[in-house]
């Protein structure tokens, strides 16, 4: 009941044929509306005139690609030759958008309008921009969660696949206007890991701007707070005694040119991805295993429901990392090279403090030279919460993994309401007036003490050190990604990963 309003999605997950479907266009927008009329967010944002889109990346040779991993006899892409018949391109890897091509929207005039918006795609980013730079961009939300500074300026969407979005755009001249995509100059993602070229579809939509019906005012966004819940506090100066688990995560695909394989019915680079890090029903950390999805019941790590981890996310310009259920804050962009620095476009987007449930850096073209950690609580819920990378055909060959929440249900990180003492607890009323955000109050004293409520809270354990055996309060599984992490590794380093694999599947 205190879940954060915002832009969601839906799609299937069927594990070997989720690219293959999400790929064909399964999928839908989720709004997740205020729980009431009164709900403090600013007249001026919950007025505002929207248009939702949902950005769809058809892919043909990739969709061939997807229908020979999982082995799909009905739509059989692989043996007939299936083609884009669309007259007014000769492209096969098409960006739609509610699904049209190259779509016209329309709009006022110094009218701000909310840009709700979704990326489903296989393995594509989308970024683009105002080709003349007369629309404007405020970043308001990402991944459904309302950002700290919002409205922020930035002249680049930026949509990795699985991202969402709410922009407020505002066009200040009559006529129509392209948004553009950019290409890695600006956004540099890493070739060959989801960089959608300009040269295939250089516009994406055009926008018609037209006179405003009620008369031109030039209305500016005031600066705003929203509501925050408990579950999404500010993690970022939380001390290491309070952090539960501290691991690192790498995602990695593997060829396997030796060992005949049921699917996909032809070899294909990369056919087998995986995770490298920690392993088993709870146990340890062993840089050295590869741990391709087996089932669902076997899960990487497992920790306590209502507490906090800390999260390394390696590979992370390679591979979007995802997971369910809870959002994670990014606490620090580690920067591995003093001569590289992101973009202007990226920093502004990607920034310390922001929530996000999908995570990928671009950045330094061809070089890997950066980490992301990040933070969140295993917030009420227990059992199973899964993580992947979303390069969905990654995905389906194995780069997909299980956390293990346990504890009793219901249970809240008792730390919450001393990091913000006005943090929305479950089944909590809020009625509170949202105010312009001001010096004073973000520099406000936060101490506090929890609010009686219904819901549970826990406290962190204290554990010994597996690496030096000090005492401390947080568990911490020590391992190091690969120093090739990103890159096809030779058929010598399968060994690790054989007891994981059954029948090379």
């Amino acid at each position: 009941s205190n879940h954060m309003p915002g832009t969601h999605w839906i799609h299937p997950h069927f594990h070997g044929s989720t690219s293959l479907q999400v790929g064909q266009g399964v999928a839908g927008m989720l709004i997740v509306d205020p729980p009431h009329e009164d709900y403090p967010i600013p007249r001026q944002i919950k007025d505002m005139p929207e248009i939702r889109m949902m950005f769809q990346n058809i892919n043909v040779p990739h969709l061939r690609s997807a229908a020979n991993i999982s082995q799909d006899d009905v739509t059989n892409y692989v043996d007939h030759n299936f083609e884009v018949t669309n007259t007014s391109t000769s492209a096969n890897i098409l960006m739609l958008v509610n699904m049209q091509f190259v779509p016209k929207v329309t709009m006022e005039k110094d009218v701000w309008v909310r840009w709700r918006m979704v990326l489903s795609s296989v393995d594509k980013t989308l970024a683009f921009l105002s080709e003349t730079g007369q629309c404007e961009f405020k970043l308001l939300a990402k991944d459904g969660i309302f950002l700290n500074d919002a409205p922020r300026n930035v002249n680049t969407v930026i949509l990795s696949p699985g991202n969402r979005a709410d922009v407020a755009v505002r066009c200040s001249e009559i006529g129509q206007e392209n948004m553009k995509t950019v290409g890695r100059e600006r956004v540099p993602l890493v070739r060959g890991y989801g960089g959608f070229d300009p040269e295939t579809q250089p516009t994406i939509l055009v926008v018609n701007v037209v006179d405003p019906s009620g008369g031109s005012s030039k209305v500016e966004l005031e600066p705003f707070d929203a509501p925050t819940p408990c579950y999404l506090v500010d993690l970022q100066d939380v001390k290491a005694c309070d952090i539960e688990t501290t691991f690192t995560n790498v995602y990695h695909c593997i060829n396997r040119p030796s060992q005949p394989r049921p699917w996909p019915r032809t070899q294909t680079p990369s056919d087998l991805c995986g995770v490298y890090g920690p392993s088993g029903n709870g146990g340890g950390g062993n840089s050295s295993l590869f741990f391709p999805f087996k089932n669902k019941d076997n899960y990487v790590l497992d920790f306590p429901v209502g507490t906090v981890q800390q999260l390394t996310l390696g590979a992370v310009s390679f591979h979007p990392y995802h997971q369910h259920v809870n959002a994670f804050q990014i606490t620090s962009i580690n920067i591995n090279r003093p001569d590289l620095k992101l973009t202007d476009d990226v920093a502004a987007w990607y920034q310390v403090g922001d929530h996000h449930d999908t995570l990928q850096l671009p950045n330094f073209q061809d070089s890997p030279e950066t980490s992301v950690t990040v933070r969140y609580q295993s917030d009420y819920f227990t059992g199973k919460m899964m993580q992947h990378c979303h390069m969905l055909d990654h995905e389906d060959k194995g780069m997909m993994t299980v956390y293990s929440i346990h504890g009793e249900e219901g249970t809240m990180w008792d730390k919450a309401r001393d990091i913000n003492p006005t943090c929305i607890m479950p089944d909590q009323i809020q009625s509170m007036r949202m105010t312009k955000k001001t010096e004073s109050e973000s520099s406000k004293d936060i101490s506090g003490t929890a609010a009686a409520g219904s819901s549970k809270s826990t406290k962190s354990k204290g554990s010994k050190n597996p690496k030096g055996g000090v005492e401390t309060c947080n568990k911490e599984i020590y391992f190091e990604p690969l120093p090739s992490y990103g890159y096809d590794t030779s058929a010598e380093d399968l060994d690790a990963e054989k007891d994981y694999v059954d029948g090379g599947q």
